[in-house]
């Protein structure tokens, strides 16, 4: 399970120069849920760095006398004997008698700490140009400092390098336009490929910028790591006897997965989270999609199957898309007992199902869809005769969602727009009504 969390400078800053101890307060459930193997981004607002570790002990205590009697300090490069000294991340001002017998104190002990940041203004270092040598045909020094100054003078373009335990094991360079960014470079030292590296490059990645893509060109060589993060692979033709390919990662996909790895499942929400959940959908929009046991269904947008583990048991065929691999596979897990069941992991707005269906469906999916219109006019391809399309979209009208450590770019849902596009899709728009959070429609194909 992933974790994330906001530190203050001072710890943050302990953690990037090596320490492996952190102490965290208790009254937070999040945190009372943390185990050992457990992964853990820590971020702070003051700086454009984030550090990722494992969780390898962990001590509970009243207070923090007792953490820090238990703790080995010398990890923390502190003498056993200076217990003052090693209150580093000054958390007893939050604390008083009361608060600590409530809450308790919990010791994280830290194992594999990777730590990511901005590198730019130290572009022409040694230490970070070699860095670069992996990824630079014949590295030499002058080549080496021509990329260098390239990279420097570019405003668009961003450097981030990575240390493990305090040395330096990777770089990414990266280039930011419009809502894409295109990895122009990303390399690790031989010693530390296999690591995990760069992974949590294409994560730190998503969760420092705003968004829809990540690109990249690459060779025979590299591909396979971007088909393990789950880029899109297109084979781009040969360059000097080298074939190219064309990668691309979409951020709702890689948001969705990261979901997933923090363990956020709806279906397996309490009672009063599911009850909030149907506050967009709900029994009112599943009666509209008007079920049966003769009819086949289409989820766009089906996540873990928080409607259509209520769905697929009211319909002959059930089949569901969605872009996020990890979130397809949990989805099979939630529906594994239903065997009228069909899960895709793809884009709607480009796989080729090669069938129609009765009924089609999505709630809270539409947001992450920039050409509503061709998306309706797909659906309309996709229905039989008399077959019925239900749509909620959400009624705030922000343009991100944010989620904390990260902000996901979203296109808002318009309801005099998405009547609009039904209406000249050529469909019937039967019906418009409104739940607490959301605005839910009705079209039928003519």
């Amino acid at each position: 399970m992933t974790h994330c969390m906001n530190l203050e400078l001072s710890a943050f800053l302990k953690i990037a120069n090596g320490s492996k101890t952190i102490e965290l307060r208790l009254n937070d459930k999040k945190r009372q849920k943390i185990n050992i193997g457990d992964r853990i981004e820590f971020r702070c607002s003051e700086i454009n760095s984030v550090i990722f570790a494992e969780v390898i002990k962990l001590h509970k205590f009243l207070d923090f006398e007792q953490l820090y009697k238990a703790l080995p300090l010398e990890k923390c490069g502190y003498s056993k004997n200076d217990l003052k000294s090693a209150h580093y991340t000054d958390m007893e001002k939050y604390y008083i008698k009361e608060q600590i017998k409530k809450y308790g104190v919990l010791g994280i002990e830290l194992s594999k700490i990777t730590a990511v940041a901005d590198v730019k203004v130290s572009l022409f270092d040694y230490e970070i140009l070699a860095l670069m040598k992996p990824s630079v045909y014949d590295p030499t020094p002058e080549r080496l400092k021509r990329r260098a100054e390239k990279y420097s003078a570019d405003k668009n373009i961003f450097v981030y390098a990575c240390k493990i335990d305090g040395v330096y094991a990777g770089i990414v360079v990266l280039k930011t336009e419009n809502d894409t960014a295109e990895i122009l470079d990303i390399a690790v030292k031989p010693e530390y490929r296999k690591h995990g590296i760069g992974s949590k490059f294409i994560d730190f990645i998503f969760t420092q910028f705003l968004i829809d893509t990540i690109t990249a060109e690459t060779d025979d060589e590299a591909v396979e790591f971007y088909k393990r993060c789950g880029f899109t692979i297109t084979s781009v033709g040969e360059f000097c006897d080298t074939k190219r390919y064309f990668c691309k990662l979409s951020s709702v996909s890689k948001h969705y997965d990261l979901l997933i790895d923090e363990n956020n499942d709806p279906v397996h929400d309490p009672e009063p989270l599911r009850e909030y959940m149907d506050k967009w959908d709900g029994r009112q929009f599943i009666d509209s999609l008007q079920l049966t046991k003769e009819k086949s269904v289409l989820e766009i947008g089906v996540g873990t199957g928080r409607l259509a583990v209520r769905v697929a048991p009211e319909c002959r065929e059930f089949c569901g898309i969605d872009l996020s691999p990890k979130t397809v596979k949990r989805a099979k897990e939630n529906l594994k007992e239903q065997t009228n069941v069909t899960l895709v992991c793809g884009d709607f707005m480009s796989y080729e199902f090669g069938r129609k269906f009765d009924v089609i469906y999505s709630s809270l999916t539409f947001m992450h869809i920039r050409d509503k219109q061709a998306a309706i006019n797909k659906v309309r391809s996709l229905l039989n005769i008399g077959g019925r399309f239900v749509l909620s979209i959400d009624k705030n009208q922000s343009d991100t969602i944010d989620y904390g450590t990260r902000k996901i770019k979203i296109y808002p849902d318009n309801k005099e727009d998405i009547v609009k596009y039904i209406t000249q899709s050529g469909m019937n728009l039967m019906k418009v009504f409104e739940t607490d959070f959301a605005f839910v429609f009705i079209a039928e194909m003519k």
